[in-house]
Order: C-alpha cells, then sequence, then structure tokens
C-alpha cells in the first residue's frame, strides 16, 4: 500500500475530471493541501475517486466560474455534506486571480495566499538544455 501526497499544485481545466485517482492497490492515505483548483467543464473529482476513507483534504481553494460553492459537488456529496465529513474545513471557493492563464502566475491580493499556496517559479519548469555539453 502506498500514500500520495500533492501539495502546492495547479489543476486547471481538466477536460473529464481535475483530479484522477487511480491505485493498483490500496492507499494508506492520500494527502491533498494548498493546491489550486480551477475548473469550468467536466468534474471535480472522477468516478471513484473518493472511495478511499484514509484521506487529507485541506486549505485548496476551488474554483468554477460557472458554479457557486453551494452548486460544487464532491462526489456523490453537496459542499455541505463535504464538510460535515470534516473533509476541506479550511478551503475555500474564490476566483484564483490568475494573471496569466497561459502560466497561471498569481496576482499578489490572489486568495491562494490565504490558503499557503506558494507561487510556483515556472522557469525551472520545462525542458532545459542539458548540463551536459558535447566536447
Amino acid at each position: 500500500s502506498k500514500k500520495i501526497t500533492l501539495l502546492n499544485n495547479i489543476f486547471a481545466q481538466g477536460k473529464d475530471a481535475q483530479i484522477c485517482l487511480k491505485s493498483q492497490g490500496p492507499l494508506k492515505g492520500f494527502v491533498f493541501k494548498h493546491n489550486i483548483i480551477f475548473w469550468s467543464k467536466g468534474k471535480l473529482f472522477a468516478a471513484g475517486f473518493l472511495k478511499n476513507s484514509q484521506m487529507d483534504l485541506d486549505s485548496n481553494l476551488y474554483y468554477n466560474p460557472k458554479k457557486t460553492a453551494e452548486q460544487v459537488t464532491f462526489g456523490n456529496m453537496n459542499c455541505k455534506e463535504w464538510y460535515d465529513e470534516g473533509n476541506d474545513l479550511h478551503s475555500i471557493f474564490e476566483e484564483p486571480k490568475f494573471l496569466n492563464e497561459v502560466n497561471y502566475s498569481l496576482d499578489s491580493l490572489s486568495p491562494a495566499f490565504k490558503i499557503g499556496f506558494i507561487p510556483i517559479d515556472i522557469s525551472k519548469i520545462g525542458n532545459f538544455q542539458s548540463v551536459f555539453t558535447e566536447k
């Protein structure tokens, strides 16, 4: 069995679902904190995602410009039922204030900072010239 931890990520505009968790066997736990989840189509969580009882989801920012917080569903649960189960008690549903939806940089007044999100230095992401040079 495994433990999966996802901290300080941006999940944006997934087609069918924003978060999909597939495991070959039982999980010891799933930690999902300080993430931004931004979507306008598809589901928040893929089918079967919430069947793991050892989850720790909290301090996330969720936002769908086409829905209110009350309209968002977490599997088969509405927002109140989700919170009543003890999930995402310190999470928020607010527009993240992206400056740019290409690289997802954030405005300095973004509510993402309220949930402990740390800006990602995108200059260190992607393909880089090899540190090895041919001689």
